[in-house]
């Protein structure tokens, strides 16, 4: 997870959102209210609305996508790994109890996380057809 999330308020223009995405080559990020809490989120696919739009102002609001997939802290390898494939999405806050962001989590982090290299270490070693001793070796040794 990272912790230190690059995010905005709705009322922030869209030219200076648009700019962060691309100073910190990022694809998204949360669109956050006074409190820190989860509103929408802004992605390159949004700002395309905006270019196919040929707006040349306007405020995150206008362009965000307001229905929200977060997960709490305690979501579990599994849990995100089906979300990410169910939903196709790249990223998702993290929050707190109450709504607050908190982090945030990306394919990325989940695919190359030292748990997926003891994951695949763990999977059970292959002892199918014409497999000897010499070489059975867990399945996802490979992808190490």
């Amino acid at each position: 997870m990272t912790g230190e999330v690059v995010s905005v308020q709705p009322d922030t223009p869209i030219e200076e959102a648009a700019d962060l995405l691309e100073h910190h080559g990022i694809s998204g990020m949360p669109v956050v209210d006074e409190q820190h809490h989860v509103v929408g989120v802004l992605t390159e696919y949004d700002l395309l609305r905006y270019i196919a739009a040929l707006e040349m102002h306007g405020r995150v609001a206008d362009f965000m996508t307001t229905e929200v997939v977060t997960v709490g802290e305690d979501a579990t390898v599994p849990e995100l790994a089906d979300l990410f494939r169910s939903t196709g999405r790249r990223r998702v806050p993290v929050t707190s109890d109450d709504g607050k962001l908190i982090g945030e989590i990306a394919r990325r982090d989940l695919i190359f996380a030292g748990q997926m290299r003891q994951l695949m270490a763990a999977l059970p070693v292959w002892t199918g057809p014409g497999a000897d001793e010499s070489q059975s070796a867990p399945v996802g040794q490979g992808l190490r």
